[in-house]
């Protein structure tokens, strides 16, 4: 049986050793489910629980998908199809995406594909992902798959 209660975050509590799992506190001022009778469970302190944060988009976040970024790189199709490495940071890291600023902007095509060698110069033969594009952008909206 699953419940679901709304809460909100409050800190990062550090790192379980022992399972390795990150502690979040999450207040919840109503622990029981709306509209459920007393005998219902109750949601007490210390109990292992799954927790989906939330938060509004960041209008500051270049996103890239994380496959995509090489450690403060950027594989971007330049001018005539040439391979252009370009320097970024990562100011965000999710599950999914990167958001990155530094050498890229809007409407830059970046590389999906592992390039290996990964040669400045080196012509590409490019082609747009639609469907990943979509997902990143879903993605980046906090938006389910």
């Amino acid at each position: 049986m699953q419940r679901a209660w709304k809460g909100k975050f409050r800190r990062f509590g550090g790192i379980d050793p022992n399972t390795r799992m990150m502690i979040a506190v999450v207040q919840v001022d109503e622990n029981r489910e709306a509209g459920a009778q007393p005998q219902g469970p109750r949601l007490n302190r210390g109990l292992y629980v799954e927790v989906e944060l939330r938060g509004p988009p960041r209008a500051d976040c270049m996103a890239v998908p994380r496959a995509a970024y090489h450690d403060g790189t950027l594989y971007v199709v330049g001018a005539e199809d040439k391979l252009e490495l370009r320097k970024v940071e990562a100011t965000l890291v999710q599950e999914e995406y990167v958001c990155v600023t530094g050498e890229v902007q809007a409407g830059d095509k970046i590389v999906l594909t592992d390039l290996v060698p990964a040669l400045a110069g080196m012509l590409l033969a490019p082609r747009v992902d639609d469907e990943g594009t979509a997902a990143l952008q879903r993605a980046a909206r906090g938006e389910a798959s």
